[in-house]
């Protein structure tokens, strides 16, 4: 969405497409050009999934609405995540796996790479 909005906007102007329409053309716009009839809203009886991002947060501060702070300003981190009916994140925080341990893999593999280049 923020690159089609920005594409517009460099080609055509800043006026050229407000955030709304960026955020239709993602949407219920997309699922029609795919003629898809059970996707592209949130509504009964289309299946989806949903990301929620913060409204109030230092990065959003100021604009004019949610739509414009979601696709103008700086991007963030999404707040609650749910694909397929299942909650992937929640307040922020992956809830399908151990960050725990997935970091301390990482940082593993990272020591063992360091090691082989000496």
């Amino acid at each position: 969405l923020r690159q089609a909005l920005y594409l517009a906007r460099v080609k055509y102007g800043a006026h050229a497409m407000p955030p709304l329409q960026a955020l239709e053309l993602g949407t219920w716009r997309a699922a029609e050009l795919l003629g898809r009839k059970d996707i592209g809203r949130i509504a009964i009886g289309y299946c989806g999934d949903c990301a929620l991002f913060p409204v109030e947060d230092l990065f959003a501060n100021g604009c004019e609405n949610p739509i414009d702070a979601l696709l103008i300003c700086h991007p963030r981190q999404v707040c609650d995540l749910v694909v397929g009916g299942n909650i992937r994140v929640e307040n922020g925080s992956l809830s399908c796996l151990n960050l725990e341990e997935l970091m301390q893999t990482h940082r593993d593999r990272a020591a063992q790479i360091h090691r082989s280049l000496n």
